[in-house]
């Protein structure tokens, strides 16, 4: 087995090699959520150079939701057009794109949401929790709108062209938070 053979994912996903940029935040968003041409650029590069699946890391799912400033946020308010340029700037050069969906839940910083969400009203410990205000508990009807907002993400990152999405579920992040016993009580 050697790196530059290819490899077919399970989903049927055929990659020209076993390279993988894996999910990291760059946070070159633009204030508005949408992806920049600096964006653009750097993963147009990753292409270039031969990485067989790139993964975007942290794009939001909610506007209102976000885990850090400059994240990208895919929505029903979303420019598909800078989408689909995104997209593009990696499957024009025969490499895979996904989109990493998040929420951040309770670890949205309050700088940029004043009312977090979680499964339990618990709030975050350690030393930098300063910069996290206490969240409050989703009702039903919210984690409801939430996993439609995961659907409609995946529907768009779709339409623009990507090769599918992963759904972010670790790093303390919501999902993560709906598996942890600390957290989801």
């Amino acid at each position: 087995m050697s790196v530059a053979q290819d490899f077919t994912l399970t989903n049927g996903l055929r990659l020209k090699n076993r390279i993988v940029k894996a999910a990291t935040s760059e946070t070159m968003g633009d204030r508005n959520g949408n992806p920049t041409i600096a964006l653009f650029n750097l993963y147009r590069k990753l292409a270039e150079g031969g990485t067989g699946l790139i993964i975007s890391g942290n794009v939001m799912v909610e506007r209102s939701a976000r885990g850090e400033f400059g994240n990208v946020v895919v929505d029903q308010d979303s420019n598909i057009e800078l989408l689909t340029s995104w997209a593009k700037s990696v499957e024009n050069h025969g490499s895979h794109f996904l989109l990493q969906l998040n929420h951040p839940g309770r670890q949205a910083p309050k700088t940029l949401n004043s009312k977090p969400v979680a499964p339990s009203a618990i709030a975050m410990t350690g030393p930098n929790t300063f910069v996290f205000n206490p969240p409050r508990a989703l009702e039903l009807v919210e984690i409801k709108a939430i996993v439609q907002k995961f659907a409609q993400a995946a529907e768009l990152a779709e339409t623009a062209g990507f090769s599918g999405v992963e759904i972010h579920a670790a790093h303390g992040y919501l999902l993560n938070q709906f598996l942890s016993p600390a957290v989801n009580r």
